[in-house]
């Protein structure tokens, strides 16, 4: 088993207004246990992603990741099939004095988790490549580092690399951060708004270039 790093919900919370886009190609299913209240909710979450998520199973755990001291995480188990950490929070929508933001945030951090399972869930991984090249990464230092970086579903170098400040930075993660702003079709006026001080984190602080040229490798997966 696999275990993808969480994205834990920030503590400040500012209102931001997201635009519809059409949803994507190929999805996953989502499942969860009897009396997970936000299921539907996840489920419309998948269909109006405007990114590909890959195909297979997501099975739901309603319950914090405690394992990894977070909210949310998800864990690879038998392609195509994965099992992701995430509380129900249906209250959120149907309780009284919840905020906007938190809302807001709940989806993005789901669609964090979602960005995972693509890239968890596919068989090859070149675009990482493109993804070091956007991201202005150091490039892999060996043919055998950049084999495994588009081989292998988790190569050390996908979760610790150095930017071009020599900076350590987390690919994986980055990724994901890029993917749950893309999957909300997101201008990059919105994308700075919502990461000062709504959804933030993995120290990703893109360019409006790197933002758009995100998006457009996501699209293509």
């Amino acid at each position: 088993m696999i275990a993808i790093r969480p994205r834990l919900l920030p503590a400040a919370l500012l209102a931001v207004f997201f635009v519809s886009a059409a949803p994507a190609g190929a999805q996953p299913s989502v499942e969860a246990p009897t009396g997970d209240a936000m299921l539907p909710r996840l489920q419309q979450w998948v269909r109006s992603d405007a990114m590909p998520a890959g195909g297979g199973v997501v099975r739901i755990r309603p319950e914090n990741c405690m394992a990894m001291e977070a909210e949310a995480c998800t864990y690879w188990t038998t392609a195509p099939t994965f099992v992701m950490y995430f509380p129900d929070l249906e209250y959120l929508w149907t309780e009284p004095h919840h905020s906007e933001a938190e809302r807001a945030s709940t989806a993005l951090n789901f669609y964090h988790e979602l960005g995972h399972v693509l890239d968890f869930g596919l068989p090859r991984h070149a675009y990482r490549v493109s993804w070091f090249r956007i991201m202005h990464y150091q490039a892999p230092g060996s043919a055998r580092q950049l084999r495994e970086l588009v081989s292998e579903r988790s190569p050390s170098l996908w979760l610790s690399a150095l930017d071009a400040e020599g900076a350590e930075v987390i690919p994986d993660e980055q990724f994901a951060q890029a993917y749950n702003y893309c999957a909300e079709a997101m201008s990059y006026q919105q994308v700075q708004a919502t990461m000062a001080g709504i959804y933030w984190g993995f120290s990703y602080d893109p360019s409006r270039r790197q933002y758009r040229e995100a998006c457009e490798l996501i699209r293509t997966l």
